[in-house]
């Protein structure tokens, strides 16, 4: 028997004597400072199982299970020769099957607690040293334990090997999510299967409409279908529909509903812009405490319908235009925003024609938190599309549009430097605005490169047309 080279050759006396290195011998250094017993000719797999010829002696690696009553041509007492290093040659696979039954996890559950801890991370960055805590998405960390569900570790393996995937630019990990991707549809498509006869899907559970959400985001990298992102989130938000309003008063359903709203309505919104009629019904959140994002969410959703309705020029001169409702809308909105943000900073620009509620939000240096840059961009999308959509030529033409697009690239340029992915998905829509509205070429450059940026994260194939 034989060492393997390099890795512990025992002292100077041992090599003399062409001995293993032996810990019964004062003189071996190498057991002196491991302190460990010797594992003895055959165990570990730093041994070698030499065969001996007239002319050369090879060697080959004995397994971790052999012994010497296993293998007995292999005394216990060989002499050293030295060996080379054999060269592995890497064995033909036959490839794998991508039924749900023949699919096995190739990753290690070390490293997938890795994957899920640096997926969640994405989610925790809110700003400069700012961290979300108490958030829906760790919910995953339960879902992707061993002995839960199999549908849900599915899901939860999907969008972790997705974002590790993508992020870190691993081919390899993109397939692995691809096919923990199919396994999960899978699962639900069963799951629909069974539902007049078993009621295996319970609306009340968190876990249930996290699932389709992060489906969602594991769609939005993958780009299986152009619709199939949004199709989850539909999915979501049915289940959330049927719930009683007090199930959802607070806690993680309600910052899925939240979620779910922003997502869907960044999907109409750019279906307005680009002229389709194409929408997705967004759940209403019937509470009686609403915060801005509340506010915001009924402003947005009413925007799209609102400005679709031309005022016929027979109609009489008192019938309202609808940018009208929209400007008393948003004048409630800027109160909320007042007392909940005292960062955001409200003054009347030189610009602004008197009593004027279109105004963009100045940028300015204290704001550092990630969700007060994305109700800047919100405010300045909602006075965008009101300004661009007004039946008065001056207003259309005003140079308030120019400050909301450059309100906009700054805030949208702050969430992509603090990497936090909760707030991609809704910087899409007023991204999109501002290259068809902005008359200015060097904002519409920014806004195209901001596209790009976040398009390399995410495909949005729905909003982007699978841009990379």
């Amino acid at each position: 028997m034989a060492r393997y080279p390099g890795l512990s050759k025992g002292c100077k006396t041992c090599r003399e004597r062409k001995v293993k290195c032996d810990e019964t011998w004062p003189q071996c250094s190498q057991c002196i400072r491991r302190t460990l017993k010797c594992p003895g000719p055959t165990q570990g797999s730093i041994f070698l199982e030499a065969t001996s010829s007239d002319k050369s002696s090879k060697y080959k690696r004995i397994g971790e299970n052999v012994t010497d009553q296993s293998n007995p041509n292999c005394p216990p007492n060989s002499a050293i020769v030295p060996a080379k290093r054999q060269r592995q040659v890497p064995r033909k696979t036959p490839p794998s099957c991508t039924t749900p039954a023949a699919l096995q996890p190739n990753v290690s559950l070390t490293l997938q607690l890795h994957m899920v801890d640096r997926f969640l991370s994405f989610f925790e960055k809110s700003g400069m040293y700012k961290t979300r805590r108490s958030l829906w998405i760790y919910l995953c960390r339960g879902m992707g334990e061993p002995e839960g569900r199999s549908d849900w570790q599915s899901s939860v393996r999907a969008v972790s090997l997705a974002f590790f995937g993508t992020f870190n630019k691993d081919k390899a990990a993109m397939v692995e999510a691809r096919k923990w991707y199919g396994v999960s549809i899978q699962h639900q498509r069963q799951k629909l299967l069974r539902a007049p006869r078993l009621a295996s899907i319970q609306p009340d559970r968190p876990e249930e409409i996290t699932n389709f959400v992060i489906l969602a985001y594991a769609e939005m990298m993958l780009s299986t279908n152009p619709n199939a992102c949004y199709q989850h989130l539909s999915a979501a938000a049915t289940l959330l529909s049927s719930l009683h309003p007090r199930t959802y008063q607070s806690g993680h359903l309600r910052e899925l509903f939240q979620v779910i709203q922003r997502l869907l309505i960044t999907y109409n919104i750019d279906q307005f812009m680009d002229g389709s009629p194409a929408r997705y019904p967004i759940p209403s959140l019937q509470v009686s405490d609403k915060d801005t994002h509340d506010e915001f969410v009924d402003v947005l959703t009413e925007i799209p319908e609102l400005l679709s309705s031309r005022v016929s020029p027979f109609e009489t001169e008192d019938e309202e235009e609808p940018t009208d409702h929209i400007r008393r809308q948003l004048s409630r909105l800027a109160d909320t925003l007042l007392l909940e943000f005292p960062s955001v900073h409200f003054h009347y620009p030189h610009y602004c024609p008197p009593n004027d509620i279109l105004y963009a939000i100045p940028l300015t240096d204290d704001v550092t938190c990630s969700d007060t840059f994305m109700i800047m961009t919100l405010w300045s999308l909602a006075c965008i599309l009101t300004l661009a959509h007004s039946q008065d030529p001056k207003v259309r033409l005003c140079d308030g549009i120019q400050h909301h697009c450059q309100v906009i690239i700054g805030a949208t340029t702050s969430i992509v430097e603090f990497q936090d992915v909760y707030c991609f998905g809704s910087s899409i829509a007023p991204l999109k605005a501002v290259l068809l509205y902005s008359s200015n070429p060097k904002q519409q450059e920014e806004a195209m490169a901001l596209i790009q940026k976040l398009g390399g994260a995410f495909r949005f194939d729905g909003l982007l047309g699978g841009s990379d």
